[in-house]
């Protein structure tokens, strides 16, 4: 699994070898969006949920609803799994 710093390199990257009407390096660069950030979504909710402590998560607006539903259960489901895991 690649690092949050390693994706972002890679669409880094892409953008500097390609100009902004280059539709082959945009559709690069959701591909790698959609492949790995709500991987992320779910590792983020994990490590709050080991903090084990009482949590409220706000969401304030702004957001990309397409991919927003992914996201949020990505992270829902990471924050459960590690919350409700037995402590080692």
């Amino acid at each position: 699994m690649l690092t949050k710093s390693q994706i972002m390199f890679r669409i880094r990257r892409i953008h500097d070898d390609a100009r902004p009407v280059d539709q082959n390096a945009i559709e690069q660069v959701k591909a790698i969006m959609k492949s790995h950030f709500s991987t992320l979504s779910e590792e983020n909710g994990k490590m709050l949920g080991e903090l084990r402590l009482p949590l409220l998560v706000v969401q304030e607006g702004g957001y990309r609803t397409r991919s927003l539903g992914i996201n949020a259960l990505s992270f829902f489901k990471g924050l459960y799994k590690q919350y409700e895991s037995p402590i080692s």
